[in-house]
């Protein structure tokens, strides 16, 4: 069976941030992004979030910190809800779901949010936190991290303090239009210090296609095996459109594996290639064995 989350193998693990900021490239407007069931982004934190689905409108992801988020497709608004081992919270907010998007550089918006935070084992109250986001696309830049260079449109966020007015903390997004999503965010605060993750790499997993689905690709990945001379391609189509896969053979190993790149290009944003090698134990055209 064809399950591309092995894309992540191998980068485990905390990296350095070496980014580098030149100056600001020319890009046009950034449209809201779409999300489709199998995306997902790996960071340097260790997190990988997964598109699991939709609701109403909204984005439903998982991450493999056992924990489940309910978002917007705007990234910029806080995750109007979130379940982990140790709690949940949910949120409301009054910003407009398309806040400072399509992106361009001198776009702000005002992001409140409340929120109520359960704590399972009911060792304290509820919490109920809120917090007043001003936020603003202040210019564009090139960045450079783990999963590659990218042109993004570089976001500030800010909150004060709703008493005081004093400075509380600024996240800062570096969204690449490439990626659908940021590659780089920073966190600073004024008590809980300062922190930094990047994107480590980002592709689709084939495990959230429909059974017809992964018949038809696995299907396809057969026929390429079987039939392609190295570097010639097979390509494969979701039901929907959305989700494309090129996959070339690049290498035979023996009599009985090949070695394959498979690349995905999903809602028009292409994921890094991924390489495999499959094993035929059986009759030939029959491809079930992953080395």
């Amino acid at each position: 069976m064809l399950f591309l989350s092995s894309m992540m193998l191998g980068l485990t693990g905390c990296q350095s941030i070496t980014t580098k900021e030149a100056a600001g490239p020319k890009l046009p407007p950034a449209q809201l992004p779409d999300y489709t069931p199998g995306e997902f982004f790996m960071f340097d934190s260790g997190a990988v979030y997964t598109v699991t689905g939709h609701d109403q409108g909204l984005v439903l992801w998982e991450s493999n910190f056992q924990s489940t988020h309910r978002a917007h497709r705007n990234f910029v608004i806080p995750d109007l809800s979130w379940t982990n081992r140790t709690g949940s919270s949910e949120g409301r907010t009054t910003a407009i779901p398309t806040a400072l998007w399509p992106l361009k550089v001198g776009n702000t918006a005002t992001i409140p949010f409340s929120q109520v935070v359960q704590f399972n084992d009911g060792s304290k109250p509820p919490l109920t936190i809120e917090r007043n986001w001003q936020c603003s696309v202040v210019d564009t830049a090139r960045i450079s991290v783990t999963a590659g260079t990218f042109d993004t449109f570089k976001i500030e966020c800010t909150r004060n303090s709703p008493i005081s007015g004093r400075w509380r903390a600024t996240r800062t997004f570096y969204y690449a239009p490439e990626v659908g999503y940021y590659v780089l965010r920073e966190d600073q605060h004024r008590y809980d210090g300062n922190s930094k993750k990047q994107l480590l790499t980002y592709g689709f997993n084939s495990a959230y296609l429909t059974e017809e689905e992964k018949q038809a690709l696995r299907g396809t990945l057969n026929r390429a095996l079987t039939d392609n001379p190295r570097g010639e391609a097979d390509t494969w189509s979701s039901a929907s459109g959305k989700v494309t896969a090129m996959l070339v053979p690049t290498d035979t190993l023996g009599n009985a594996c090949r070695e394959y790149r498979s690349i995905y290009n999903v809602n028009g944003r292409i994921g890094r290639p991924n390489t495999r090698t499959m094993c035929s134990d059986g009759p030939v055209g029959t491809w079930t064995r992953e080395k």
